[in-house]
């Protein structure tokens, strides 16, 4: 599952990232994989495939790593905030999930 976790976690921003950046965000996200199973076994809530891990947890992470490492010299239109583009599309990421969130719970209603 890390290498599919890795996977996730990259392809929001697999345009706008340095190759560095890449590499840091698909590590991030096998780790992050790893800790979620752990953390649904500890709630017991069965997920055997860890697929809630692997692709909620992960895509979420590698949507706001776009707002953290996105960067215009590849392709972006702004720069993250790691690279001095400050908070806004950081933000931005963040109002793309909360609005799946809120699509997903509407409609599982």
């Amino acid at each position: 599952n890390g290498a599919l976790a890795g996977l996730v976690g990259i392809t929001a921003g697999c345009s706008v990232v340095s190759p560095g950046a890449s590499i840091f965000i698909g590590v991030a996200a096998g780790v992050l994989s790893v800790f979620g199973v752990v953390w649904l076994d500890k709630l017991q809530i069965d997920d055997p495939v860890g697929a809630f891990p692997v692709h909620g947890l992960c895509g979420v992470w590698g949507t706001l790593a776009v707002g953290l490492f996105g960067q215009k010299a590849f392709g972006a239109n702004f720069d993250g905030l790691f690279y001095g583009g400050g908070p806004e599309a950081l933000g931005r990421q963040l109002v793309g999930i909360l609005a799946c969130l809120g699509f997903v719970v509407v409609s599982m209603g």
